[in-house]
């Protein structure tokens, strides 16, 4: 209400799981506004940069890793093992974390940890799959968010919540930092 009646635009960043939560909180505070915004970090980019054909979903990625565990099932150590369609989900997130984390396939090939192998063998093809496929998946959409923060016309000059993270990932901190280069305020 304060930033409303000065004329600034807040906008509120937060988990999926907590948007209507923070929305129905800015709504009973301030007694409705338009002043004030809450996204995802996907929706702001999709909102700033229009939906993209080639983007996979988290399911159509899974679905992506889980064709790679059956055609490579011979030379898994540790997923040959189980079923592909029950633990892509779970290596489709492993590989989503290290990309958010900016390590890459190459990256964690060269660890040589016999752990990783596995994973490693799975992201490089996933990579090789994006690549021919042209598609990216979600993780490379959302590296495009830095930038788009920060030559928003919504985050500059405006007041910039990032609320209810329990981590930030090296990519979600590029954002952050981002938003203090443009907003006028970020907390």
């Amino acid at each position: 209400s304060v930033n409303e009646n000065a004329g600034k635009n807040t906008v509120i960043f937060c988990e999926d799981r907590l948007t209507l939560a923070a929305e129905r909180t800015v709504c009973s505070a301030a007694g409705g506004t338009f002043s004030t915004s809450v996204y995802t970090l996907a929706r702001f980019l999709s909102s700033e940069r229009g939906k993209r054909s080639n983007v996979l979903s988290s399911q159509g990625s899974a679905m992506a890793i889980r064709k790679i565990i059956e055609d490579h099932k011979g030379e898994l150590k540790l997923f040959g093992k189980f079923s592909a369609a029950a633990s892509a989900g779970a290596v489709y997130d492993t590989i989503a974390l290290l990309y958010a984390s900016k390590i890459s396939a190459d990256e964690l090939k060269a660890a040589r940890a016999d752990g990783l192998s596995d994973i490693s063998l799975i992201y490089s093809e996933y990579e090789r799959y994006l690549q021919s496929s042209g598609k990216i998946d979600r993780n490379a959409y959302l590296g495009e968010l830095p930038e788009v923060i920060e030559n928003s016309k919504k985050i500059a000059g405006s007041e910039v919540v990032f609320l209810g993270f329990q981590s930030f990932t090296r990519s979600s901190s590029e954002c952050v930092r981002s938003a203090f280069k443009s907003a006028e305020n970020v907390s």
